[in-house]
């Protein structure tokens, strides 16, 4: 749902509720072009928090009380850090903006819009937090063993989705994922894709993802005729997402996600 304001009023409302939020509780923050929040606490400990979720709530008609309040609970009980044996199961990549910039955020930069973050989420997915290189270090463990892990869970979240195959249109074939909303892009992340999409694709695939809620795969051999047609649909998702991620076509093959061109804006 959208109320008039123009395509950057998720983004304004919740700045306005979060910034009202810190002011009581002393927590400074520093939003990133409204897409996550640097929060600093009273005893000094840092985080990056996503503000997906918010920005949710924001285009379904949330409160402003409603949005204070998320941000409250995920300042008030945010664990401290966890040891690795604890943490690596929470932790899962995610596709961001190239943009995104944090306090030495754990990520690979994969094209020219796009990077992947190592993120740590809460077991109910109602919080996403940016994982940083201070944080590692603490576990103890490599950067190797930080990315098999968020592999490990980008794997487990797509064996959950549920693949949708459209009707072909003039025998090409596309197919997306049913699955939660913040993750539907970082699925194209997952080791486990070629096993999913192959059959019906073939390997390697191509794909847009305009937004993070967004993510259409198709294959290489149907690319010319698709991406006539889809570069309206590229920069309608983009320009009306709360959570824009890339006007590029993406092309995803056993040596991972890169961008093989871009529509322009």
């Amino acid at each position: 749902m959208r109320v008039d304001g123009g395509e950057d009023w998720p983004r304004r409302r919740v700045l306005s509720a979060l910034n009202a939020a810190v002011q009581p509780r002393k927590v400074s923050w520093d939003p990133d072009d409204a897409l996550s929040a640097i929060v600093t606490l009273p005893t000094g400990r840092q985080f990056a928090l996503s503000l997906c979720e918010p920005l949710r709530l924001a285009e379904n008609a949330a409160t402003d009380d409603e949005l204070r309040g998320w941000f409250e609970v995920a300042v008030r009980d945010w664990h401290p850090i966890l040891p690795w044996a604890e943490i690596r199961d929470r932790l899962r990549w995610s596709l961001e903006p190239a943009a995104r910039e944090g306090p030495d955020l754990v990520s690979v930069r994969i094209s020219p819009q796009l990077q992947a973050i190592v993120v740590e989420t809460e077991p109910d997915d109602a919080r996403i937090r940016y994982v940083t290189t201070a944080e590692a270090n603490q576990w103890a463990a490599t950067r190797a063993e930080v990315f098999a892990a968020a592999a490990r869970g980008s794997s487990r979240l797509l064996s959950a989705a549920t693949v949708v195959v459209d009707e072909p249109v003039a025998g090409h074939v596309t197919l997306y994922f049913e699955a939660p909303s913040e993750w539907k892009a970082s699925l194209l992340l997952a080791p486990t894709l070629r096993s999913i999409v192959s059959p019906h694709l073939g390997w390697p695939v191509l794909a847009i993802a305009p937004a993070r809620d967004f993510l259409l795969v198709f294959s290489e051999s149907s690319a010319s005729f698709l991406t006539e047609r889809l570069g309206e649909v590229v920069h309608r998702e983009f320009n009306a997402a709360g959570y824009p991620l890339t006007r590029e076509v993406l092309k995803r093959s056993d040596d991972g996600v890169a961008a093989i061109g871009a529509f322009g804006p």
